[in-house]
């Protein structure tokens, strides 16, 4: 087995989970709805970087908890009455554990979705108040099998519990083994930790709480038991807040001038040796009298590599980063250049090595400030803690600032987010789609196939080397033939050709404004590639007069020369997971992660090809064409679905399916073709250096391979003018079918019933369909319909990138359609997977002609109202049943 070069030695890598933990009464009160919100608002703020919050003291009913479900826009939460978990990063998963003991205690599991950690068992506990009930609640707590005496004593963990199911849910039950070595336990104990004296032979000690003045015994008893709670905690697990190195213990509640400690987090000693960091932070009064305990456990990760590193794109609104970029580019400017290609890489190198070192201090500085009076008014209790006169004296004036502060942070995050709802919000088509898509977080690969061998490859070197092999082999060109080019060139006639008259405006060099307006109107959300350079700092680099020069130089020559920067051609490829198996490397969609630069410079050209190609590419594609709707496929599918069930008609629909369409693109078949459409010489020499001279590295779980691929054939996806060029390379084979006169497709009017009733209703209809027992002709001999007197109306394919549709009459439709098949796969190296080709019957009628027909070309996949599931076209349902149809709107119905 061949091994590739794949990254150095491993070092392992690092993910944190930042809990915070609080009581917070206000939340839920509806009389000060502005306090609860800037409550919430600071608490979302994105530099505090919680992960997951704990509330006790919620008070919250149904309505509140949607409410603040809204507000934290949270992942995953589980509310009571007394407590609440919500989870703020859609990474981190937390599920319910069936623990029955009130409203008083949440247990639930936490996981990562990429399994950065072991799952870990969380408790949040709110303690009630009065001593008789807090007594009582800590009995029943030590009932609990999770949390008996014996069981710990004993050791005999793991204990197994049911995980909770969501309400109205159909999931079969299911549990889980929970560990005391992964056991958070924290909350508001309600008692003051400090005055316990632990003694583990004698629980009657009373010196460390006021007695309970009854004589009823099993006050006694709850008392006692509430003493066993805490030596279980003080035995067997370690607080994560109060270091008794530290001196005192810092107060965690207040109310007037008394200050005690009652809120704390118990975590297991295995656990506190992931323990990063912790905090005791003073909260506004105005919010709550509690302090927030913080705490952040840091796990180290082998399967998970550091990725690449990203500029912060908000360094472009730093003054001090601007100055010091304009300042290293008048010096850099000083030295005598090379090449306009080398001098702007190391031009880029520069401003890496600034963005880098500003950016690792680079923060608001409103939240270093606060650190810094929270750290403060931490030393002023360690400091004077038998002086209270002197601490009731600086106390207010450091809370003061600290409540202040965060009261203006908050109000910070109102304006930001009223501006981000202005711009983004209603008016933005794209809003709730991004706002979607940011739920959904790529897996990490457990394990991959390798090509060669087919072995389990579940290390993060194997899993490399398995990749490597997979992408030289799709990426290495295969021969072509050069009749089929020609044969689909034939297709695209002079009428379909750019004008000569029009092609030197297309290879005039970019203006420096028109960069500059490219850089400007660039995504805001951007992922570069190995230089980490986003947009918004390339617009800060174009700003510069010399820098804006140089870009100017770099284009032009890449434009008629077709000589890029080594930069521009160093691309990393991450794979996201489609369907089906996820060790197969097939079911991964490779995005190509391209310097923002050269995307500037692609993204130019295809504003300039698109006014030209949109009228010359053929309107059977849909796909990334201006004015051309995905919709549109959709509803003539309907349609011409709806006329062959009325009609019982012959003719059936044929999904093809490419395998890696994008991936399987040879160059200098492209070239032929844009060549054909008229695309000038130097331009098309520009696309095809620019996109088959690149070299990838793959992002596996984040290592990243440091051998240089060769893309010897492939449309890098992510790149803007990828999907124009792939229309390009695909428009001949859509030709090919559309205009051969001979292949009959779908004729409306022979298909359309003489008398179409406009009474009749469709379920009606499918359900007669359904019912019908008379059998379709054959597709032999179809039956002749006299020809109408209107324009007659073909559709013949259908086409959304490689998503293509094809109608068949008859068994010659098929025969025509398999030789352009194989025309264009002698031609572009394309590849056409038979056996996931799906038919589709289109009167919804059991075709046994055509399924005996189709078997014998490896298509063994037929749609009809025999089928249990409707098929999936373009994201529609297409359905033959009424219980297809019922089954569609069910699914649809669970997804939303």
């Amino acid at each position: 087995m061949t091994h590739y070069a794949t990254n150095p030695p491993m070092t392992d890598y690092r993910s944190t989970i930042k809990i915070g933990s609080l009581n917070c009464p206000s939340l839920s009160k509806l009389s000060n709805p502005t306090t609860s919100s800037e409550f919430v608002r600071f608490l979302r703020n994105p530099e505090l970087k919680y992960d997951i919050l704990c509330f006790q003291e919620t008070h919250a009913t149904e309505s509140v908890r949607e409410r603040l479900n809204m507000q934290f826009q949270t992942n995953t939460s589980i509310w009571t009455s007394h407590c609440g978990i919500v989870s703020l990063n859609p990474k981190i998963i937390i599920q319910p554990l069936n623990v029955t003991l009130g409203d008083r205690i949440i247990v639930c599991q936490v996981t990562h979705c990429n399994a950065l950690f072991s799952p870990i068992t969380l408790v949040n506990i709110y303690a009630p108040a009065t001593a008789s009930s807090r007594a009582h609640f800590y009995s029943q707590l030590l009932t609990i099998p999770l949390f008996h005496p014996d069981t710990w004593a004993l050791d005999t963990f793991p204990i197994t519990i049911d995980i909770q199911p969501p309400p109205m849910s159909t999931e079969e039950p299911s549990t889980i083994a929970v560990d005391r070595e992964s056991l958070i336990i924290l909350g508001d104990f309600n008692y003051h930790a400090t005055s316990y004296a632990i003694d583990n032979t004698n629980y009657t000690t009373d010196s460390f709480s006021p007695p309970i003045q009854s004589d009823q015994p099993h006050h006694h008893y709850a008392m006692l038991a509430q003493h066993r709670w805490h030596d279980l905690l003080s035995n067997y697990l370690i607080e994560c807040t109060h270091s008794k190195h530290d001196g005192p213990l810092l107060p965690t509640f207040r109310r007037g001038t008394s200050r005690s400690t009652i809120d704390y987090v118990y975590c297991s000693p295995t656990l506190f040796q992931q323990l990063h960091s912790s905090s005791i932070d003073f909260m506004c009064s105005q919010w709550t009298d509690h302090a927030i305990l913080n705490t952040t456990f840091q796990f180290s990760s082998s399967q998970q590599g550091t990725g690449l590193w990203r500029a912060n794109p908000q360094l472009a609104k730093n003054e001090y980063f601007v100055t010091e970029i304009h300042q290293a580019l008048d010096q850099f400017f000083q030295e005598p250049g090379t090449s306009p290609q080398a001098q702007w890489d190391a031009l880029k190198a520069v401003v890496k090595t600034i963005a880098r070192r500003i950016g690792r201090r680079h923060s608001s500085w409103r939240n270093r400030q606060l650190k810094r009076f929270q750290r403060k008014r931490n030393q002023l209790f360690k400091r004077y803690q038998n002086q209270p006169t002197i601490l009731r004296e600086r106390l207010p004036v450091i809370e003061k600032l600290i409540s202040d502060l965060q009261q203006e942070i908050s109000i910070q995050q109102t304006i930001r987010a009223g501006k981000m709802w202005r711009e983004q919000g209603e008016t933005s088509a794209g809003y709730l789609k991004r706002t979607i898509a940011t739920r959904q977080i790529q897996r990490t690969m457990l394990a991959l196939q390798h090509p060669d061998t087919h072995s389990i490859c579940d290390t993060a070197e194997t899993m490399q080397d398995a990749a490597v092999c997979f992408y030289r082999k799709l990426y290495t060109t295969d021969s072509i033939d050069y009749t089929s080019i020609s044969e689909l060139c034939n297709t695209i006639p002079a009428s379909a050709q750019i004008p000569v008259n029009s092609q030197p405006t297309l290879e005039t060099p970019f203006t420096i404004d028109e960069i500059m307006t490219g850089a400007q109107r660039s995504p805001n959300h951007s992922s570069p590639s190995t230089d980490g350079l986003p947009y918004e700092i390339l617009a800060v680099l174009l700003s510069h007069q010399q820098t804006a020069q140089l870009a100017h130089a770099v284009f032009k020559e890449a434009l008629t020369l077709g000589i890029v920067p080594d930069s521009w051609l160093a691309t990393c490829m991450c794979l996201l997971p489609k369907k089906g198996d996820l060790t197969d490397l097939r079911n991964f969609r490779p995005i190509s992660l391209i310097s923002c630069d050269a995307k500037i410079f692609t993204r130019l050209l295809n504003q300039r090809l698109m006014p030209h190609m949109q009228q010359l590419i053929s309107p059977q594609q849909l796909v990334f064409m201006p004015n051309r709707f995905i919709d549109e496929h959709g509803f003539t599918l309907q349609t011409t679905k709806l006329l062959a069930t009325t009609n019982h008609s012959f003719t059936i629909a044929l999904l093809l399916d490419q395998e890696k369409a994008y991936d399987r693109i040879h160059p200098e078949y492209l070239q032929h073709i844009m060549l054909q459409f008229g695309i000038p010489q130097s331009l098309t020499h520009c696309i095809i250096s620019l996109f088959f001279s690149t070299n990838i590295q793959i992002n596996i779980n984040g290592h990243i391979t440091t051998a240089p691929l060769p893309q010897e054939r492939d449309l890098r996806q992510d790149d803007p003018l990828s999907p124009l060029l792939f229309n390009i390379a695909f428009d001949p084979f859509l030709r090919s079918i559309q205009q051969n006169p001979t292949f009959e497709g779908f004729h409306v009017q022979q298909e359309a019933p003489p008398h179409p009733s406009p009474t009749v209703d469709i379920d009606d209809l499918t359900e007669s369909l359904t019912n019908s027992s008379s059998p379709p002709a054959s597709p032999r001999n179809t039956p002749s319909v006299s020809p109408t007197h209107c324009n007659p109306i073909k559709y013949k394919i259908l086409a959304y990138a490689d998503d293509t549709l094809v109608y068949l009459k008859n068994f010659s439709d098929f025969l025509l359609l398999q030789d352009s098949i194989n025309t264009y796969m002698k031609a572009p190296n394309a590849l056409l997977n038979y056996r996931k080709t799906i038919a589709i019957s289109l009167s919804g009628h059991p075709q046994p002609d055509w399924r005996e027909f189709l078997a014998t070309h490896q298509i063994h996949q037929m749609h009809d109202r025999t089928s249990p599931d409707p098929v999936t076209y373009l994201g529609y349902p297409i359905c033959s049943s009424l219980s297809q149809r019922n089954l569609a709107l069910q699914q649809l119905y669970n997804n939303i």
